[in-house]
């Protein structure tokens, strides 16, 4: 082979080599997150997922990080709109879940697991539902929290993984509670 075909050849597997160690890259790590009393009704995230023109008396969300240093969960706080509303029906109550037992380790190490930074929707393999998460807390004994961030599949949305993890644990406890209305 002469000198020009290796030159070619050698500056496609540079590419080819560097494309899939960009696809591969992760995002970087969240920074850790200020443990604090998680709360589903002080969520905004949940409180605007009810369908209604009240205004909600909440504080600010506290943002995604991830684990504080020394942090050990040992509960896991599921909070979404409870189930029976009709759409477009004003139904302000929140379902909050507590979820312990075995596998809180699998589920921290789901919600750690790095998102993909290059996202190939522009493909077009990434059509069809995906999950639209509900708001997460890990708790450790003290009962301080942070909220994770669930890690983004190759396509940019929502990985199901933690969720798929959690629901495999043990329910303690499952109430429905009113958001709290202003007006």
């Amino acid at each position: 082979m002469t000198r020009r075909v290796w030159v070619v050849l050698l500056l496609v597997l540079g590419l080819l080599a560097a494309g899939i160690a960009l696809y591969s890259w992760p995002e970087p790590a969240l920074s850790p997150a200020v443990a604090r009393t998680p709360s589903c009704v002080d969520d905004p995230e949940i409180s605007a997922a009810v369908q209604s023109g009240a205004t909600l008396d909440i504080a600010p969300r506290p943002e995604w990080g991830s684990a504080p240093a020394g942090f050990a969960t040992t509960s896991v706080l599921v909070c979404e709109v409870a189930p029976g509303a009709a759409p477009g029906d004003f139904n302000p109550d929140i379902r909050q879940v507590t979820y312990f037992g075995d596998g809180i380790d699998a589920v921290t190490d789901a919600f750690d697991a790095r998102s993909y930074k290059l996202k190939l929707s522009i493909l077009g393999s990434c059509s069809g539902d995906y999950l639209n998460p509900p708001v997460v807390w890990l708790v450790d004994d003290s009962g301080l929290g942070y909220r994770p961030q669930f890690p983004k599949d190759h396509c940019g949305r929502p990985s199901d993984e933690p969720l798929d993890l959690i629901n495999r644990l043990t329910v303690q406890d499952d109430r429905i509670v009113p958001a709290p209305l202003a007006n």
